[in-house]
């Protein structure tokens, strides 16, 4: 049974940046990624890599990681982390009734 305990060792601590819309001169809203972290998640992060993902993001699978997520950390859609020194925002939480599944994808430029 996967717990919250298990595979510790390979467990880090990763920041997560909410994003926020302003406007810019041409009075268009611009998504901003905030300054300061609004939380710090403890996770272990692997490959999307099951058929059914694959299926679902074609190409784009080879560009996304998840995490198991465990406890009530404030987390949403379009919030980003830093991984492997590369950036990746969520773009879906699968919630269980013990756990939540968290995609990231890669974001390029």
């Amino acid at each position: 049974m996967l717990t919250k305990d298990k595979f510790l060792q390979f467990k880090k601590d990763y920041s997560v940046f909410g994003m926020h819309t302003v406007l810019d001169d041409y009075n268009n809203e611009q998504l901003v990624m905030d300054t300061d972290a609004k939380e710090v998640i403890h996770v272990m992060i692997t490959p999307v890599e099951d058929a059914a993902a694959i299926e679902a993001y074609g190409a784009d699978a080879e560009k996304m990681v998840q995490c198991v997520l465990y406890g009530d950390a404030d987390i949403s859609e379009h919030d980003r982390i830093q991984y492997n020194d590369e950036w990746y925002e969520i773009t879906s939480i699968m919630r269980w009734n013990t756990h939540r599944v968290v995609r990231f994808r890669k974001v390029v430029g």
